[in-house]
This record gives C-alpha cells, structure tokens and sequence, in this order.
C-alpha cells in the first residue's frame, strides 16, 4: 500500500510541477541504484513506477516531440556575468571570451571558477553555511533520506548550471529554488552550532550579521506588499464585465492579443491587459480563452504563435474573412477592453453586443 501511494504521488507531481518531478524522480533512481547492492528493491519499485505513471501525465501536458532542456553548460552563469542587470561585470567577461579565443586555457577555467563561485555564493548567500554540514558526509551516504535529500539539492544546482529550457531559458533557474529551501533549513542546526560555542561577543555578532544579511535578497519582493502601488490592477468596470461573462453560456472567448506599447499610454498599475500576458480573463469568467497566458505557452512549447498571429490578423486586417475566423475556432464570445478603441458594430461579423460599460464591451457571436 505504502509503494502504491507513493508511486501515486511521486508520478502525478509532473502535473503539478515538473521541476520538482525531475528532482525527486531523480534522486529516488540514484538512492534505488545504491540499494540494489543490498538487495532492497522498494526503492526500485517506486522509481520505475513513478516514472512510468510520469510519462502518461507528460503526455497530456507537453508535446512528445518537443525538446524541454537543451544543454548548454554555464549558459546561465555567463548570462548572469554577462547581463547589466545582474552581475555585469564586463573585465570577467571579456577575459573569459579572450581566454577562449587565445585556447589560454588557465586563464579560460579560472574565469569559469570564479563566475561559478559567483553564482552558487550569490545564489546561497547566508545559506552558504550549509556546507558546513557536509562534515557528515559519512553519515549522510549511510542514510537514505539524508542520501536522498543531499543528491536532490546537487541536482537542483546541477541541472540550471548546465542545461537551458526551451522557449525561455532563463526560467531552469526554478531547479535551484528547491535547493535554497533545503539549505535553508541545513544552515539553522549549522548557525546554532557556532552560537552555542563560540565566544558571546562573537556569537552576537553572527547573529546581528544573519539578521543584516538575510532580508537583503528579499527587500524587492517585499515593497509588493508595504503599501506601495501594484504594477498591474483591475478595476471595478473590468470585473463587472467578466462577472457577467462568468454568467454566460460557456464557449470559448477571443480577446486582443496582449500589446506592450499601451503601458506608454496608460498611467502605472496598468491594468492587467497592460501589464502582461497573463491568463485572468479566463481565470475570472471561467469560460476558455482562445489564446492567453503567452509566457507560460512558450514554456510549455505549445503552437500558440499560430494562434497569436491568427488572432492579431483577425483585428488588424477590419475583420477581413473574420466570420470564417470564428466559426473555425469555435469563437463564442469577443471581449474587448476599450483601450484598444475596437468597435464591432457596422462590420460584417455576425456578432451582437451583449456588454458594455465604460471599460469592456463584450460581443456574442450568432
């Protein structure tokens, strides 16, 4: 019983987060590979389970043909070295493409030493104590949990530094975020070591600097919830709009392909149709949407360009052919936010008004 709940929860994870899939499906096939020198097969079992219940979910969620990870060793790092936005520290970059070029090997590696040290002590910061756990390293390869844990958060900095995802690579950086949790939660029982044994003066002070250091990395992601404005809202009318679409019949809904350049001509916090391509119309009228959420298309390397260029067509060529456009996309309903000053009336779509406020006009298709 105890495999088969396993196999259950370990094989639908890839439904839910593929990262974590890989990590822990991972780490369970190298603990199982251990334990079959000591003849003890539920480990096995588990793993080939799980990953054979994987596959099927898979299946339903990514194109099989489509290549996830591409590898690309140190593509993140050099980014990361590379990019004025983060590290930009142009000197390293230009002796690391000087060392390539010249084949000065020594000079090559030691920038990549150095760049890589700057990535995993960048990444760690504080947690960077963690390591200091590795002392039991005899311990832990004796004990398959701790086995287990350790071969999950090598391979949760392993695989970003060496692969790229598909579509966007910068997104196989969300490997390591599991990772940082467990060293983490490695660093406490290392941070409390030091405390109780050395000196008081010297013990305050690792406190005062843990607790100088640790909110640094997340003083960005805090001013979101320090009363400063949101980037993206929506208003009252707009949800008035999609709760009456909400009500509707259910059938699939075209909206205007997201557009960057109306952020230039509205005031911040845009509101969501400004701000990004994200999924809300669908998500808060609970009816399909005929393309939305580019972003998370792209990851999932889905045709969604198609789509894109399709529905681009459809309301930039004054609905040229756009009967034909709606009933072969199964279109049931047309939502518009004002901003992109689109009016159907007058036009030969076989649509009728059925919404409209000062935001949103929302047309039926007949």
């Amino acid at each position: 019983m105890g495999i088969f709940v396993s196999t259950l929860l370990l094989g639908s994870l890839v439904g839910f987060k593929a990262y974590a899939a890989v990590l822990a499906i991972s780490s369970l096939l190298f603990i199982s590979l251990i334990n079959i020198f000591k003849k003890e097969y539920s480990y096995l079992l588990i793993s080939a389970f799980s990953l054979f219940f994987s596959f099927f979910v898979f299946l339903f969620n990514f194109q099989s043909n489509a290549q996830l990870m591409i590898f690309s060793p140190f593509w993140l790092i050099h980014s990361m070295i590379d990019s004025p936005d983060r590290v930009g520290w142009t000197k390293l970059s230009i002796a690391r493409i000087a060392g390539l070029e010249t084949k000065n090997w020594f000079k090559f590696l030691s920038v990549e030493a150095i760049s890589l040290l700057i990535f995993i002590a960048g990444n760690l910061g504080v947690r960077i104590l963690s390591l200091g756990s590795l002392v039991k390293i005899k311990d832990i390869v004796k004990d398959n949990n701790l086995l287990f844990i350790l071969v999950f958060t090598i391979l949760s900095f392993l695989i970003p530094i060496f692969f790229i995802q598909s579509g966007n690579p910068w997104n196989v950086i969300q490997f390591s975020y599991y990772g940082l949790y467990v060293t983490a939660l490695a660093t406490g029982p290392i941070l409390a070591y030091l405390i109780f044994r050395l000196p008081k003066l010297l013990s305050f002070l690792i406190i005062l600097g843990v607790l100088v250091l640790t909110p640094i990395n997340s003083v960005t992601t805090a001013t979101y919830y320090l009363g400063f404005l949101p980037h993206g809202r929506i208003d009252n009318k707009e949800l008035e709009a999609l709760n009456f679409l909400f009500k509707q019949e259910y059938g699939t809904v075209l909206t205007y392909p997201y557009d960057r350049r109306l952020q230039q001509k509205i005031s911040e916090p845009w509101p969501l149709f400004a701000y990004d391509s994200t999924a809300y119309v669908a998500a808060l009228s609970g009816k399909a949407v005929f393309l939305e959420d580019e972003g998370q298309n792209q990851i999932l390397l889905t045709d969604y360009k198609r789509r894109l260029i399709a529905a681009k067509d459809f309301f930039q060529s004054n609905f040229l052919d756009g009967n034909t456009f709606l009933e072969n996309n199964k279109i049931k309903y047309i939502y518009i936010p004002k901003a992109f000053k689109i009016r159907m009336e007058g036009s030969s779509l076989s649509v009728k008004n059925i919404f409209e406020n000062d935001e949103v006009i929302i047309y039926s298709v007949i």
